[in-house]
């Protein structure tokens, strides 16, 4: 493994930006996720055990080139990324197990990712030409695990200014990665702008599957309450992609990972649109949303913005408080927002 400046600066914005990732993480509530696992447990079943070989199905089915099919692997073998959170908080699903799940699959990605690499992506049928380098994968994770449990010790500090600082350098290193590996992409063989129907139609069959079979483990078979359904399906099916394409720029060739970069740039596109349609429907259709069927999406975006200028109280800590909702189960809501009578009160929203 020879790193080049380049690669050097890749990693040290990959630490920033997992930094800022883990300073969102509400310490009290990662703690208590992992008293009651079991929901935890079905998203990182679904996250690291699913995914990856029905990449390879997908990326089979869909006729994919080896780099492309090798790039969706990639994608899908990675951690759960900040935008299943900005999701479930903007519909009110359960907003605790998404970022639990987000921190827990970024510190389990250390094992689970090199892994899933190793076996799934010898399966990609054409793939065996491709030279991967594991070592800088594995360097990748190590720099994840260790961005994550920094920025998850410098929100426990409760210093709001130094949680502020750290969120804003990671977003800025998040946009410079995006920035560094869209333009590579535009000098490829297969430029964004130009991209083949199948490598759209690839990434959108992955998300509607595992959004699929993640309600109905979760619904179905483990009889979980609608906003925590609706948490697992989302963030199963949203792949932090801007470590996919860090990864790829350490471990592949020039070539072959700017051509490679087209998936992760895709899929995310592709699953934040899905995900906002999927979060309408939950919301109006289904009644599992958290948001009061009978909300405007006006009343939803007030109370959104209420809920964000609530996030801090001065000291760091969620300014929340819990309350019962018709079915019996906890709910924090936000005191600022003023909370409808028990008939129409599904959390969080007037």
């Amino acid at each position: 493994m020879e790193l080049t400046l380049v690669d050097i600066i890749g990693l040290i914005l990959l630490l920033l930006l997992m930094l800022g990732l883990g300073s969102s993480i509400d310490v009290v509530a990662f703690k208590n996720q992992f008293r009651r696992p079991k929901k935890l447990l079905i998203g990182m079943f679904l996250q690291f055990v699913l995914q990856p070989p029905l990449a390879v199905i997908v990326g089979k089915a869909w006729g994919l080139p080896p780099v492309q099919a090798v790039s969706l692997v990639v994608t899908c073998s990675c951690p759960g990324g900040s935008m299943s959170n900005i999701i479930c908080l903007l519909f009110r699903a359960d907003v605790d197990l998404s970022v639990a799940m987000t921190a827990a699959s970024s510190l389990a990605a250390l094992f689970m990712l090199p892994f899933n690499l190793y076996v799934y992506g010898s399966m990609v049928e054409g793939g065996e030409g491709m030279k991967m380098d594991f070592a800088s994968v594995l360097l990748s994770c190590v720099v994840v695990i260790t961005g994550t449990a920094g920025g998850y010790y410098v929100k426990s500090t409760n210093n709001e200014a130094r949680v502020i600082l750290v969120a804003k350098v990671g977003f800025i290193s998040g946009l410079c990665i995006v920035a560094k590996s869209f333009f590579s992409n535009l000098t490829s063989d297969t430029p964004v702008y130009g991209a083949d129907t199948n490598f759209i139609t690839s990434c959108y069959t992955q998300i509607l599957l595992t959004l699929g079979i993640g309600l109905s483990l979760s619904k179905v078979v483990f009889k979980l309450p609608g906003p925590s359904c609706m948490s697992i399906a989302t963030e199963t099916s949203t792949q932090n992609a801007i470590i996919a394409l860090s990864i790829l720029t350490l471990s592949l060739n020039s070539d072959d990972s700017a051509a490679a970069s087209i998936i992760p740039i895709i899929y995310s596109s592709a699953n934040t649109s899905t995900n906002i349609l999927f979060g309408i429907f939950f919301w109006k259709v289904m009644g599992w949303s958290n948001v009061p069927k009978e909300a405007t999406l006006k009343e939803m975006w007030k109370s959104y913005k209420e809920l964000l200028a609530a996030e801090n109280n001065g000291d760091g800590q969620r300014d929340y408080v819990e309350r019962g909702n018709e079915s019996g189960q906890l709910v924090r809501v936000a005191p600022l927002v003023e909370v409808p009578d028990k008939d129409t009160l599904r959390a969080d929203i007037a």
